[in-house]
């Protein structure tokens, strides 16, 4: 059986893939199985074709190229020519190691003792028998919603926090909004099936955006989807990154954007160590200098905080 978490990751992976699904799941399916056993650094899609169509069709090419640059995360590519029978030819070369990372932070690989990557043996790369299993479950806890974990704002307190907003980040960005997208964010997350700490709650972590270092964005593609009627993008935003987005308007008052000194002097630390997680109780805001501590004191010389990395 499949788990939420694992569902809500492959449901977020088929969300991003190109139309016709049905066609692209089975090719994404192939491919993450090829990578499984490929041994190179990078990799073409002429050679995706050649080893999984026995052909080296540049259109077909061309469609994996966009399926790739479809996915969550967006991995990045190389670009790079050489000469074929007198004629210079330009491709594009991708990270196997980026890519399959990205395939198991969406469940579509898993990592097998002793054997290392293989496809999810609960997938079949039937999109019709697949996508049965990427139905999450009502995204609540005890009948509630996990937007209403967030302080409860009047009408009144919304309006003077936006007018505070408009001389204390870098530009005026609007509380009303940012509070609607947190929302969005918190109720299209999905909640671990275990407990991560002493807590009430377990971690409630949202896959749908792109990530980078464990922390997940919130993307164009993203708010079009769950704002289809209304121009919301992510300039609209002080901040893209999800966590600190709910910190921001959990605590509108204490945490400002990156363009500020006082935004820059200021993280959200995830109580529970799970980077992808919003949950408003697990995070909270605290000065850099302290941030590190934390992280230092853990043992956690690679957490972005001690890299110089903001999040």
């Amino acid at each position: 059986m499949i788990g939420a978490y694992e569902a809500a990751n492959l449901a977020a992976l088929a969300h991003a893939l190109p139309d016709p699904k049905a066609e692209k799941w089975r090719r994404i399916v192939r491919l993450a199985e090829w990578l499984a056993e490929y041994d190179g650094d990078e990799f073409s899609t002429q050679q995706v074709t050649q080893a999984l169509h026995n052909q080296r069709d540049r259109g077909l090419a061309i469609s994996y190229g966009k399926m790739l640059k479809a996915l969550p995360s967006k991995p990045k590519t190389k670009h790079t020519s050489r000469n074929v029978n007198g004629q210079k030819k330009s491709y594009h070369l991708w990270s196997a190691d980026e890519v399959r990372r990205i395939l198991h932070e969406h469940a579509l690989l898993v990592l097998q003792d002793g054997v290392g990557f293989v496809r999810n043996p609960l997938i079949t790369g039937v999109f019709a028998t697949d996508s049965a299993l990427l139905t999450t479950p009502p995204l609540k806890t005890n009948n509630i919603r996990p937007s209403m974990l967030l302080r409860s704002f009047s009408s009144r307190e919304i309006d003077t926090i936006n007018k505070h907003w408009e001389h204390q980040h870098s530009r005026p960005y609007s509380f009303e909004l940012a509070l609607k997208v947190a929302k969005a964010v918190l109720d299209n997350s999905v909640y671990d099936d275990v407990l991560s700490q002493d807590d009430q709650l377990p971690c409630l972590r949202f896959t749908a955006g792109s990530k980078e270092n464990g922390y997940v964005s919130v993307t164009p593609y993203w708010l079009a989807n769950v704002f289809p009627n209304e121009e919301v993008t992510v300039q609209d935003l002080p901040t893209t990154t999800a966590s600190r987005l709910i910190g921001m308007v959990d605590s509108p008052l204490d945490l400002q954007d990156w363009g500020t000194a006082e935004g820059r002097g200021k993280h959200v630390h995830h109580l529970c160590s799970t980077r992808d997680c919003v949950l408003p109780t697990h995070l909270m805001v605290c000065p850099v200098g302290t941030h590190k501590h934390f992280h230092a004191h853990y043992g956690d010389p690679d957490h972005p905080s001690l890299q110089q990395a903001i999040f």
